[in-house]
């Protein structure tokens, strides 16, 4: 038993070595696609017509988001990564 005990470690701890190279399985590390956060949170109140039209620079997005995810009742609850992502993505639509 203490030897199938100690081999079951040994092979864990030798699995865990060679397999450095493994990307961590962490979701809060995942990149986040900000075209899939305006997709579902922000076309819950608005079409991606108007949001593509808007035509904002990138300091009017942040007061628009801003703004958004201030309304109580139904705003946005993003995240640091998800807010940043977000941004970035509007930045990217044609003025």
């Amino acid at each position: 038993m203490k030897k199938r005990l100690w081999a079951v470690l040994f092979g864990a701890l030798l699995g865990g070595l060679l397999l450095p190279g493994c990307p961590e399985r962490n979701p809060q590390a995942a990149e986040v696609d900000g075209g899939k956060i305006l997709q579902t949170r922000c076309t819950v109140c608005h079409d991606t017509g108007r949001i593509e039209r808007a035509g904002h620079d990138p300091a009017t997005w942040r007061q628009t988001v801003d703004r958004m995810m201030g309304k109580s009742n139904f705003g946005p609850k993003l995240t640091e990564s998800e807010l940043q992502a977000l941004l970035e993505h509007l930045a990217t639509l044609k003025q």
